[in-house]
């Protein structure tokens, strides 16, 4: 079975510390299936960012993406 779409459902409330570790280095693995990205929840906290980036530069293949983001 190839995964061809990825459904993400991010919460990050606004209590969670502002951590002072910088990005960890995650090996490159390309992904050639994924299609279609969609998070919902977004929040924008570091952590997010960091797995969109790294999401980003890792989907080869991606021609779809949603984002969400989170309400307030």
């Amino acid at each position: 079975m190839i995964l061809s779409f990825c459904f993400f459902q991010l919460f990050s409330p606004s209590y969670i510390r502002k951590s002072n570790i910088s990005p960890r280095q995650l090996p490159e693995c390309t992904h050639r299936h994924l299609t279609k990205l969609e998070i919902n929840g977004f929040y924008g906290s570091p952590h997010e960012i960091e797995l969109l980036e790294y999401l980003l530069d890792n989907l080869v293949e991606l021609g779809v993406l949603f984002i969400n983001p989170c309400r307030k």
